[in-house]
Parts: structure tokens; C-alpha cells; sequence
């Protein structure tokens, strides 16, 4: 479920199929397109190799769009 943005990049929560626990990410494909450097590209096979976000990445952007540092 879409819950909002930050930094230009959105926000979501969601549970994984079997589990009852709330989760809140983002879209590995769409940290990509602004922020590649942060996203491990997976194969196509996503149980063996899915995307991944470096999230003490995102989060150190994050800082800098929330403080307006740069």
C-alpha cells in the first residue's frame, strides 16, 4: 500500500505472503531509477537473487533532503 514520499521516493508498506507483520520500504526498480548506486540489481529469478536497497544509503540522502544539506 502507497503511504507516501521522501526525497523524492516512495513509500509503501506491506506484509510478505505468509506473514502477519506490517513492513514499510521501498521499490527496489524505483530507488534504481533515481538512486542506482543504492540498489543491488537482482536476476530474474527474485528467490534466488532479488533486488535490494542499501537502506544506510537511501537513509544518508534522506538526512541530507530532510536538513537540506548537500
Amino acid at each position: 500500500m502507497f503511504t507516501g514520499t521522501i526525497a523524492g521516493l516512495n513509500l509503501y508498506t506491506f506484509n510478505f505472503i505468509g506473514k502477519p507483520e506490517v513492513q514499510a520500504g521501498m521499490m527496489a526498480q524505483e530507488v534504481f531509477e533515481v538512486y542506482p548506486e543504492f540498489v543491488h540489481v537482482g536476476s530474474d529469478d527474485p528467490q534466488t537473487d532479488p533486488w535490494t536497497i542499501d537502506y544506510e544509503g537511501v537513509k544518508s540522502i534522506i538526512g541530507e533532503f530532510s536538513t537540506g544539506v548537500k
